[in-house]
């Protein structure tokens, strides 16, 4: 799950699936529980949403998943790239979900 953070700077997000389809999208979420992941996504995200309320929006997302499909597991890396004062910055954080 990625969600699209827009700065000065332009930035698209896209959903490139198995079959060779390409969608452009704010969010984006796959795999064996993407309806639920979806459905609060639907709810809490904005547009002018900043990088650390994104940050905090994937982490309730994938605890609100984990509670609903034990397959998910009890921790996630939750990995970064975004530009900082023209610099690229990058990162992962594990994140305990149950």
């Amino acid at each position: 799950m990625v969600p699209s953070h827009r700065a000065a700077e332009e930035t698209k997000l896209f959903d490139l699936d198995p079959l060779g389809s390409v969608l452009e999208d704010d969010y984006i979420a796959s795999g064996i529980s993407a309806e639920v992941a979806y459905g609060l996504l639907e709810k809490e995200y904005k547009p002018d949403i900043t990088f650390d309320e994104g940050k905090k929006l994937i982490v309730r997302t994938l605890k609100s998943v984990a509670r609903r499909n034990v397959l998910i597991g009890r921790y996630a890396d939750v990995a970064y790239v975004r530009m900082v004062d023209g610099k690229k910055e990058s990162g992962i954080e594990v994140v305990k979900l149950l």
